[in-house]
């Protein structure tokens, strides 16, 4: 599930998401359906390609404790990558973690040792296919 925003592009407040994630699973629940919800944290976006990931850890850890009291399944902070925060977050917040596998990011066995519960590729594994499928075309072309 993705972070709502505000009209003027800020985030829901955290206590309002909260309440939009439980109705969410309320009305699940009511109709017997089996609905996993990983809420996305997108306090992180701003942030994308900085080094400021640590100063926004506390905002992250209470909106994935707001969210889990809620009834997701799971917390998605969306490029998130630093290590160190990684850790400090996955311990925080006491319930599954999603990580985006960026360049930047820790390799697969380590964001499990950190704690990391799911890994999501998002466009990076079909960009990673386009260029190889053009590296082989252009090469077959050429070889004609």
């Amino acid at each position: 599930m993705r972070t709502r925003t505000t009209r003027e592009g800020g985030l829901v407040d955290p206590l309002r998401q909260a309440e939009w994630l439980a109705a969410l699973r309320y009305a699940a629940a009511e109709r017997n359906y089996g609905l996993v919800i990983n809420a996305r944290i997108d306090v992180f976006i701003a942030d994308h390609g900085t080094h400021r990931q640590a100063e926004l850890l506390d905002e992250a850890i209470n909106r994935a404790r707001a969210y889990f009291a809620a009834g997701v399944d799971c917390v998605y902070p969306i490029f998130l990558h630093d290590t160190q925060t990684i850790a400090e977050f996955t311990r925080a917040v006491e319930g599954p973690v999603n990580i985006l596998a960026l360049p930047q990011a820790p390799p697969v066995a380590h964001l499990a040792e950190l704690g990391v519960a799911r890994v999501s590729y998002g466009a990076l594994l079909h960009q990673y296919t386009m260029r190889q499928l053009a590296a082989f075309l252009t090469a077959e072309i050429a070889g004609q």
